[in-house]
């Protein structure tokens, strides 16, 4: 792979997903991991607008504080500038019952998304690229999703901006590789007990094998996805929109409209979604649209099903006490 061609893939990606403008600054969040030390290094060879960001979780001993060292060292390279911070990251988890990269998810974009507001950055930059973006696709289908799942990591999320997203990792291994780049390694992304690091060390190489054009391949099915989500949402929202009676305090959906609509649970879930009520929920109530007198409770609303209607409620609400079925 020629460097020129890399760059020139990065600024096309930037441009036509709109997102940012070369005048404007970018908080990078940095590792000190091949993927984040490629993307700070195209950003210093295409003369964009760049301070530097590290987390340090405090999850590695020495392995950690040597990553915060070596991060601090990239910026001082660039002669950009630099913020930290040190998270115990443990305590966290315990306290909010999280998962270990919950935690830690959580506690890097609040402190990120603080920095970027205080110091008028424009956008936080994650270094986050298209094998990360089929590690989550094949997460969520493993878990369970609807479309929205299989669109992958967003390119542009609010504030945070993924301009590696273009890129395979065998792509930004090359680069590094052409650049002369030194970079950390992270040893726990070869622990298999995480549930990301099993589908990358064990599941990909296998799909691999069986299409080696992988990344290509579902670079183009994300694309497909993304603008069969917009016709998705699209036709969901008319539909809804003629569905849903709002009177005062609480909500009407006609029961034998909705069951003459074509594909009526997936237009109940994502009516019902909206005010906390969860996947098996929907599918409960629509197995009992003619129970009447069953109710169901989300963590902030009430759905009674009555003759003719399903009615939602906020459950802080004193007229949900009064509902007539």
């Amino acid at each position: 792979m020629r460097e020129n061609s890399f760059i020139d893939k990065f600024n096309t990606h930037i441009s036509e997903n709109r997102l940012f403008r070369n005048t404007e600054t970018i908080l990078l969040a940095v590792s000190g991991g091949i993927d984040s030390v490629v993307m700070a290094e195209l950003f210093y060879q295409c003369k964009l607008n760049f301070g530097i960001a590290h987390c340090n979780f405090q999850l590695r001993d020495e392995d950690s504080n040597a990553d915060e060292k070596f991060a601090k060292e990239i910026a001082e390279k660039y002669d950009v500038a630099f913020y930290d911070k040190r998270f115990d990251t443990i305590k966290f988890q315990k306290e909010n019952k999280l998962s270990l990269e919950e935690a830690a998810r959580i506690l890097r974009y609040e402190w990120l998304e603080g920095i970027r507001s205080a110091f008028n950055y424009n956008f936080i930059a994650t270094a986050h690229h298209i094998n990360d973006s089929i590690e989550t696709i094949i997460l969520n289908l493993t878990k369970g999703t609807g479309i929205r799942g299989l669109k992958g990591i967003p390119v542009k999320n609010g504030f945070v901006v993924r301009p590696l997203l273009f890129a395979a990792r065998e792509e930004i291994e090359i680069f590094a590789k052409e650049n002369n780049l030194q970079y950390r390694t992270d040893k726990t992304n070869l622990n298999n007990d995480f549930q990301r690091n099993k589908i990358r060390n064990l599941v990909i190489p296998v799909l691999k094998e069986i299409n080696p054009a992988l990344e290509k391949t579902f670079h183009k099915n994300i694309k497909h996805f993304i603008d069969a989500e917009l016709l998705y949402k699209e036709q969901i929202e008319k539909k809804v929109k003629k569905l849903l009676d709002r009177r005062k305090d609480a909500i009407y959906i006609p029961i034998n409209t909705l069951k003459t609509l074509p594909a009526s649970a997936t237009y109940l879930f994502e009516i019902v979604k909206q005010f906390n009520f969860s996947d098996d929920q929907s599918e409960e109530v629509h197995e009992n649209l003619f129970g009447s007198g069953k109710q169901f409770f989300s963590s902030t609303h009430r759905l009674i099903v009555d003759r003719k209607f399903l009615i939602i409620t906020s459950v802080n609400t004193e007229d949900s006490k009064h509902i007539i079925i």
